[in-house]
């Protein structure tokens, strides 16, 4: 029967060169898929500030505050990574153990499609989104003073 907290060494000492730490890490996720929703939401801050929509404050909160909430829960995500990757797995001090917390760290962290980096540019386009809004109400909020402004003038 095998011991299992001092594993054999492997022959195959090539396992690490085969596998991507950013395929590994990105197996789940599409980053083009993740590209095109920032540049979308930078899209929706450059039409908002050149006055391309308004949105009432009663309509935009509650995705204001939808959006706050799951960028909260992807922050926390980002630390909770953040701290599993400085940990590391708890494999041993032998070669084999510290080959795969190196692993893990690339895979977690390291790498541009890792899903900490992923979870850091979600992050920043749900604030993009948000300002956006914010701008938008603003723009209403201009829109509306100036219709009241003209009507008073109007009479």
């Amino acid at each position: 029967m095998p011991i299992y907290d001092q594993p054999e060494p492997s022959r195959d000492s090539s396992f690490f060169e085969k596998v991507s730490p950013f395929e590994t890490a990105t197996a789940g996720m599409n980053s083009d898929a993740m590209d095109s929703m920032a540049s979308e939401a930078k899209k929706m801050v450059e039409s908002a500030k050149s006055g391309g929509f308004r949105v009432t404050e009663n309509a935009a909160q509650p995705i204001r505050d939808a959006l706050l909430e799951l960028r909260n829960d992807v922050e926390k995500l980002v630390a909770d990574i953040n701290l599993l990757s400085r940990r590391g797995p708890s494999l041993g001090e032998h070669d084999y153990g510290r080959a795969m917390a190196r692993f893990q760290q690339q895979a977690l962290v390291a790498s541009d499609g890792s899903p900490f980096n992923m979870l850091k540019r979600l992050s920043e386009a749900i604030g993009d989104a948000d300002k956006a809004l914010e701008i938008a109400i603003n723009n209403y909020r201009e829109v509306d003073e100036s219709t009241k402004d003209a009507l008073r003038g109007g009479r």
